[in-house]
């Protein structure tokens, strides 16, 4: 038996680098991500995309990444037909290196690196797990450009042939990437969201049915979404509220998020809405995103594209009543009344201004939506995914003897 299993991760996530070299992560690629993984194997050895941390850019809202057991290295930019061209070359023989000296890929799909791992391991008879989070089609063609559609099919094709061919595949979602990308070997179905907040804490329920009807003064939107791709529907949010204000003007929408402002600022001020829709940046996840989450009246999730998105079911956790497209794994996740197609912002307005006044389905949702979330509970969800890395642990050590 192999003493020291070493395994390469995959994906084109965008890392920070300090001068201290130490490496952080803008989104859920924190320390304790790699515990699912380090839970079976000895190292992990992550191939990604990363930038230095430029002189005034503040830490504080970055999660540290760097863990004793992980190791990480630049690859060069793949995604874009500019970057694919100009850097693949560099980007595979760096990657070979590392993968040839490792003893099993896990590729995060869809990703440029996570396939060009894939590619290597293959070449050089290295067992392969694919993580799927999200729909190649849905990313590309809604990503705001035309290159992003001309590469939409290519990548969904890719995709679906490399799903169909791995021996193990773990999806987030229970029944939409597997209907999109199936896969008749071993697979299972496991969030990547976990909570680490109190989910047995009935004093959230508690406050949040309190709050109900008690509003005198705004009634307050939220959204979360990177303001870096137009796959959030941001924009769809926004011109939903132009909507809403026609007929009501106690309604502000509030969105956090990261990313360049300026599209949306100029939306926003076109539209006449600078009095009703507020850009708050980024808030740091845990508590202070929970309190932030706590003073909403309702969560929307209007996206173009989702696997299983993390900040609709954090919303759900807090009791918030939720309004979502019919992206990717979100209807799993709410009920088909509170649903809207994806970018017909004019049925958001609608679905907003019809529940907001309804206070009873609002308490009944808040309810249904908070026992929900309990099921992305931490201790749940680890024991359903150590089981799957275990098996591909002992497909490594099968294919080493």
């Amino acid at each position: 038996m192999k003493d020291n299993i070493n395994v390469v991760f995959a994906h084109d996530h965008i890392f920070y680098k300090d001068n201290n070299e130490k490496i952080y992560s803008k989104t859920s690629l924190k320390q304790s991500a790699w515990d699912r993984y380090l839970n079976c194997f000895d190292n992990l050895r992550v191939i990604a995309r990363m930038k230095y941390i430029g002189k005034g850019e503040d830490k504080n809202k970055l999660s540290l990444s760097s863990r004793k057991g992980v190791t990480f290295y630049k690859l060069p930019s793949i995604s874009g037909f500019q970057n694919l061209i100009k850097n693949y070359g560099k980007a595979y023989n760096e990657a070979e290196k590392i993968i040839k000296d490792s003893d099993g890929v896990i590729a995060r799909l869809p990703s440029e690196i996570g396939s060009l791992a894939i590619k290597i391991a293959k070449k050089h008879n290295k067992p392969y797990a694919i993580e799927s989070v999200a729909c190649a089609w849905d990313g590309l063609w809604n990503y705001g450009n035309i290159q992003g559609k001309i590469y939409a099919p290519i990548s969904y094709l890719r995709t679906r042939k490399q799903i169909s061919d791995c021996k193990n595949v773990i999806y987030v979602t229970e029944k939409f990437l597997q209907r999109r990308y199936p896969n008749k070997h071993y697979n299972t179905n496991c969030s990547n969201v976990e909570l680490i907040c109190d989910l047995q804490n009935e004093d959230v329920l508690k406050n949040r049915l309190e709050k109900l009807g008690k509003n005198d003064g705004d009634f307050k939107i939220g959204l979360i979404g990177n303001l870096s791709t137009k796959s959030k529907g941001i924009d769809i949010a926004i011109k939903a509220m132009k909507e809403i204000t026609k007929k009501n003007s106690s309604y502000k929408l509030h969105i956090v998020g990261g990313g360049d402002q300026k599209y949306y600022k100029e939306l926003i001020s076109n539209l006449n809405l600078n009095e009703y829709v507020i850009l708050e940046g980024t808030i740091p996840s845990g508590e202070k995103i929970y309190e932030w989450l706590d003073t909403l009246d309702i969560y929307i999730q209007p996206s173009f594209q989702e696997g299983l998105p993390r900040a609709t079911i954090e919303a759900m956790s807090r009791g918030c009543f939720c309004i979502v497209s019919n992206a990717g794994g979100l209807p799993e996740l709410i009920n088909e009344r509170y649903i809207h197609k994806k970018g017909n912002y004019e049925q958001l307005a609608n679905l907003v201004m019809k529940y907001s006044i309804n206070l009873d389905d609002i308490n009944e949702q808040a309810k249904i939506n908070y026992y929900k979330a309990r099921e992305y509970n931490k201790e749940i969800l680890e024991k359903k995914r150590s089981e799957f890395w275990s098996d591909f642990k002992n497909t490594i050590i099968r294919d080493s003897n």
